[in-house]
């Protein structure tokens, strides 16, 4: 059984901690509101499914879609709005937009995320922002 996710919302990379001058450490706010966001919505949504945690290997296929800048060109924007999958190359990075997704889905899609085995990810330019998640036990 497949699960499959859809944030709307507009991914964000997971960030260092920082600290203050007096030596604590803490998260951004927008970190932690980002990563309750998602939650919150993988929660209804499997519940509409009616799927439950995954026990073994997991794989998964990740979409980060950005919403299109306005200095694109006219026609990368047409493109893009019908559906073209044009490649995102700048930041952030692949790799920290990923790492959030998987703490924030860690106990509710799958009990630890050491069950990740493999990850397809892409990330595009789109006519939203949007994160979509397919998941699945291997």
């Amino acid at each position: 059984m497949k699960i499959k996710l859809n944030f709307e919302i507009k991914p964000m990379a997971k960030q260092s901690f920082r600290t203050t001058r007096s030596g604590q450490k803490y998260l951004d706010p927008s970190v932690i509101k980002y990563r309750k966001a998602i939650r919150n919505m993988a929660i209804a949504q499997m519940r509409n499914q009616k799927a439950e945690k995954i026990e073994g290997a997991v794989n998964m296929n990740i979409v980060y879609a950005f919403r299109r800048p306005q200095s694109l060109s006219k026609k990368e924007r047409n493109e893009i709005d019908g559906g073209k999958t044009v490649p995102k190359t700048t930041k952030p990075d692949i790799d920290n937009l990923t790492k959030a997704i998987l703490d924030a889905l860690n106990g509710i899609a799958w009990k630890d995320d050491a069950q990740v085995t493999q990850i397809n990810i892409q990330k595009i330019w789109s006519a939203k922002d949007q994160i979509e998640v397919e998941i699945w036990e291997n």
